[in-house]
């Protein structure tokens, strides 16, 4: 069978072959609690879940050890009307302290076989808890779950899911695994990793396991529930001797009944002599009135049941069994007899230890080797009828290896200067002092030690000695009007080259100025008058020619037109200048008329002292 991880309940219902059809209950138990060692008792109650008057109908005991295994079949209670009814398994310790408890709720109107499987985590769990809803009947993971939980953990009002898969569950010992189903995790030992006669304890790992004869055994883990046989744990293990005691087969009419073999094997006979024995109304003789049958007989209490560990109130009961005449024959009636019962649980353990985190070890500074840590136990202990946890502190001792940690930062010397051997120098060395502080023996400790580094530099370019000049040339003055000009002189310079000093040959120059106002200058023209120098450039007087005559450039002299075209000659009138008297309109001194052969037209005539041209360009006019 595949038990959901975690899920602590799996209904299975069927109807077992070969079995009685009556309606009834057949409970088994899983569990990854140990038997034998975590509990040696395992109980159930069957109780009417929807009638108060079926309340508590059957009450099974079943002592356990190692050898029953992880599945246990605890027993059967068969008939019972159809109905609804709540199964009750708790697990108990020989020192009847109870260790772990679940139920759950199945309808029955066939033989129903219901799995009750009881987790480590749900060990001094009590549903429904302190602030628990009271459908909250079911443990799930160390939690109160109402009963839709364990069938469909995405059911309205269950847990969000513990896990996703395996690896979100862990296990602490190394036998056991830990299983993520249905979104739960579930603590799964595994036998099979433990050696041979070993045991897989979910906590404590491969143990020595209990056994019902030979090897070891746990007292109080051997009992066979055979009132025929006394059960001791001997030298060899479980040892289980037939005893000669007196039992009960169940059957009134072969009389008082002894053990022999080990079984309820030997009867005593009739009680009734030479009368008829009623097995059914389990009387001797006839009757006629109820003074005829036997007197009331009180049976033995059960045990007191108690709702949890801590609870100090519980109830017992036993059958009052009355006889009357029926029919002339004696019926009993079997009525129960409750009655409260009590016990003291002050001190008694009700749950798991649950350790805090270790805080830190208090080491005095960062060289210290030895120190302790603490923590906060949560224990669970009854008190008043309650499971109350306390906090007891616990501590352990630290310790650790210090040596050569580094334990207060480096002091460092100001490093020394570069010893280059010269101004040009570009590699060198310089140092300082370092004392590093560690850890030894506990304690911080410094040591001193030079440190060195090289030193480099790129002095190309650097001066490395005198610059020295030459003597100044003249001024470049470019005209007898410039006013300024530069000269310019040699320098050598020496500066540093791949760390040597080099010499290296330059010139520089600066500016000349001078006054040549008034000087003479020529600037090659006759027409424009005398030329002086004046801001640095030569400036002229204007025209030297008067009024009524031309300035001849290619001449350099001056003419007059005269009346008779003596200088009306086309060559000389277009190339006079531009020191002509605006010319007629119609007429111009620089663009003769195109087409016009000046040259050979030569009957040109002075008007208004002035050349006329041709008229028009045709030189026909002109004829």
């Amino acid at each position: 069978m595949t038990v959901s991880s975690r899920l602590v309940t799996v209904l299975a219902l069927l109807c077992l072959a070969g079995c009685s059809q009556d309606p009834g209950i057949v409970v088994d138990l899983r569990t990854n609690l140990l038997a034998g060692v975590d509990f040696q008792e395992a109980r159930f109650h069957v109780e009417g879940a929807e009638s108060a008057t079926e309340a508590e109908l059957h009450t099974v005991r079943r002592p356990v050890n190692t050898s029953d295994g992880r599945d246990i079949r605890l027993g059967e209670v068969v008939p019972l009307p159809v109905g609804r009814y709540t199964v009750i398994v708790e697990l108990w310790t020989s020192f009847e302290t109870r260790v772990a408890t679940n139920r759950v709720s199945v309808t029955v109107d066939r033989l129903t076989a219901v799995t009750v499987l009881i987790t480590a985590d749900c060990a001094g769990v009590v549903c429904p808890g302190v602030g628990d809803s009271p459908e909250s009947t079911y443990c799930l993971a160390a939690r109160c779950v109402p009963q839709e939980c364990r069938d469909d953990p995405t059911a309205p009002g269950c847990p969000e899911p513990e896990c996703t898969s395996d690896g979100d569950c862990s296990a602490v010992a190394a036998c056991a695994q830990g299983r993520c189903t249905g979104g739960a995790c579930y603590v799964e030992p595994l036998d099979e990793r433990c050696g041979s006669g070993a045991t897989c304890h979910i906590e404590r790992g491969c143990i020595e396991a209990p056994m019902d004869a030979g090897g070891t055994c746990t007292p109080g883990a051997c009992d066979d529930g055979n009132p025929c046989t006394d059960d001791v744990c001997g030298a060899m293990g479980c040892e289980h001797t037939a005893n000669s005691g007196p039992c009960d087969d169940g059957m009134f009419c072969n009389g008082a009944d002894t053990c022999s073999g080990g079984t309820c094997a030997a009867h005593a006979g009739s009680p009734c002599g030479g009368e008829m024995c009623s097995e059914g109304a389990q009387t001797c003789a006839a009757c006629l009135s109820d003074a005829d049958c036997p007197a009331d007989s009180m049976g033995m209490f059960t045990a007191c049941v108690f709702d949890d560990v801590c609870d100090e109130t519980g109830t017992r009961s036993r059958d009052l069994t009355t006889w009357a005449c029926d029919t002339g024959a004696c019926r009993p009636t079997v009525t129960p007899q409750p009655e409260a019962c009590t016990r003291d649980t002050d001190g008694v353990g009700c749950g798991m230890d649950v350790p805090g985190a270790w805080g830190a070890c208090d080491y005095a500074d960062l060289c210290d080797e030895s120190a302790t840590r603490s923590r906060t136990v949560t224990r669970y202990a009854c008190a008043a009828g309650a499971c109350a946890s306390s906090a007891v502190p616990e501590m352990e001792p630290c310790t650790r290896d210090t040596d050569g940690t580094m334990c207060a930062p480096d002091d460092t010397a100001p490093w020394g200067a570069c010893d280059y051997s010269d101004v040009c120098d570009q590699s060198a060395s310089r140092s300082r002092d370092v004392t590093r502080h560690s850890c030894a023996a506990g304690s911080c400790r410094g040591t001193t030690s030079p440190e060195s580094e090289p030193c480099s530099r790129s002095t190309n370019g650097t001066t490395c000695g005198t610059t020295t000049y030459g003597g100044w040339g003249v001024c470049g003055y470019t005209s007898v009007c410039d006013q300024d000009a530069t000269r310019s002189r040699s320098v050598t310079m020496f500066s540093c080259q791949t760390g040597t000093c080099r010499s290296i040959g330059g010139s520089e120059s600066e500016g000349c100025s001078r006054s040549t106002d008034g000087l003479d200058c020529d600037d090659g023209a006759y027409c424009n008058g005398d030329d002086t120098c004046g801001g640095g450039s030569c400036t002229h007087a204007g025209d030297p020619c008067g009024g009524g005559t031309v300035c001849d450039e290619p001449n350099d002299t001056c003419w007059d037109y005269g009346d008779d075209g003596t200088n009306c000659y086309a060559a000389g009138y277009y190339n006079v200048g531009g020191s002509l008297p605006p010319p007629p309109a119609g007429y111009s001194h620089y663009s003769p008329p195109v087409g016009c052969d000046y040259e050979g037209c030569t009957a040109m005539f002075c008007q208004a002292n002035y050349c006329m041209p041709c008229p028009g360009g045709n030189c026909a006019l002109c004829l």
